[in-house]
């Protein structure tokens, strides 16, 4: 599998950001401890190497990025610190951002807003007050 890997560099002067991608290399980024030395890591959605690109861009902490078009039809690989883990809600990009969304004491409600029980047919806190339920909430 071969990856080609851009170096992004963000400089910051005053208000002004300037972004500038190295030449492209071939494999996998490594830290200075060498083939072993993985650093920060996570696979995103993009299929194309302008979309990768782009997605480092935008996540604030992405320092650089591997594409590979002949991998799953278009694989993109963000790195930085703070970039990798998993969480149940998507919107969550990094594993920080996702301890801040909570957890519900009952772990099939995923949601703050479905997290408790109402006194009426609803699911969520939102729908209770609308069929006139009283919500209980659960530890978030």
């Amino acid at each position: 599998m071969i990856f080609r890997s851009v170096i992004v560099f963000l400089f910051s002067i005053s208000t002004i950001h300037i972004q500038a991608f190295g030449p492209e290399q071939v494999g996998p980024c490594r830290g200075p401890g060498g083939a072993n030395d993985k650093v920060n890591s996570r696979s995103a959605v993009e299929s194309t190497q302008a979309e990768c690109q782009q997605a480092c861009v935008d996540l604030p902490d992405c320092i650089g990025y591997a594409y590979c078009a002949s991998c799953n039809q278009g694989e993109c690989i963000l790195y930085g610190p703070g970039v990798d883990g998993t969480c149940s809600d998507p919107s969550a990009l990094n594993e920080p951002a996702c301890e801040a969304i909570g957890t519900c004491s009952n772990s099939n409600q995923l949601t703050e807003d479905t997290c408790g029980v109402c006194s009426g047919s609803a699911l969520s806190k939102t729908t209770c007050s609308v069929v006139g339920g009283t919500w209980t909430p659960n530890v978030w």
